[in-house]
């Protein structure tokens, strides 16, 4: 039992860790630069927004492949990433709930 324990806990950290790729879009500095007028962003700032912008593009163009509609929504596999959040603290929960239980000698 405590090997699969172990082996779950080592899958679903190396899941985590892997799945934490955010995606450039969603930088709150550039979200925030992106609200802003260009005229009013000082040259760093701009910088930053350009460059965040290229990274953006080829983000989605990346996710989209050829399919021109879906560079039209860059956000299409957000329900996806909360449905996955969600799985993840559930699990996280039921280990806790695991080893409180384990713990009381039931």
């Amino acid at each position: 039992m405590k090997i699969f324990l172990v082996t779950f806990i080592s899958c679903l950290a190396v899941t985590v860790v892997y799945c934490q790729d955010l995606s450039p879009c969603e930088d709150s500095l550039f979200v925030e630069l992106s609200e802003k007028p260009l005229q009013s962003l000082s040259e760093r700032e701009y910088e930053y927004y350009i460059t965040f912008s290229e990274r953006c593009a080829e983000y989605i163009y990346e996710i989209a492949g050829d399919a021109p509609e879906d560079l039209q929504n860059p956000k299409r596999n957000s329900v996806d990433i909360e449905e996955f959040k969600l799985a993840i603290e559930f699990i996280r929960c039921f280990i806790l709930l695991f080893f409180y239980l384990s713990s009381l000698n039931l």
